[in-house]
């Protein structure tokens, strides 16, 4: 109540490079972040999700990196903690063929990844950027954010996943 730090936490990645923690969210005691982090990869330096869940004295609980399936930079974008206690990062992933996808990940209160799920507009194999996320009461998880259109210009695109995803 009186602004008194309780305690502070650090993260250094495994390329001992850059770090930024994106967003926080908070479920039960626990609390969550999210962001970019180098990461080595055959060689190759480039930004990966991290995400990590602290305890309420701010003890690591567990640590997660998601590199996508382009082996090239990822960056996550936002976080949140559902109705069930699930963890869902979004954000931005380069494909393989794709330019950058928005990918979603959701993550059981243990760590547990449950699912990962990229969209890429068929519209236009361009760069799709998800910028926010949000859940419902029924499981359904909501991913919002910019998408290069057929006109080359950004869009914006919305995407459901359904609850059976859980």
């Amino acid at each position: 109540n009186s602004g008194v730090q309780k305690w502070a936490a650090q993260y250094n990645g495994p390329a001992n490079d850059e770090d930024e923690a994106i967003a926080i969210a908070y479920l039960g005691g626990a609390i969550y972040v999210t962001g970019n982090s180098k990461g080595t990869t055959s060689g190759i330096t480039s930004f990966d999700y991290a995400t990590i869940k602290y305890n309420p004295a701010g003890k690591t609980q567990w640590l997660n990196r998601y590199n996508g399936t382009g082996n090239a930079d990822d960056y996550a974008s936002a976080i949140i903690t559902d109705y069930t206690g699930d963890i869902v990062i979004t954000g931005a992933s380069a494909g393989d063929t794709t330019g950058f996808d928005y990918t979603t990940i959701c993550y059981d209160p243990s760590g547990t990844n449950k699912w990962t799920q990229r969209f890429s507009n068929p519209a236009f194999n361009g760069n799709d950027y998800a910028t926010a996320v949000a859940a419902d009461a029924f499981g359904n998880v909501y991913v919002t954010g910019t998408s290069q259109g057929l006109s080359y210009s950004p869009d914006f695109v919305t995407v459901k996943y359904a609850d059976s995803l859980k």
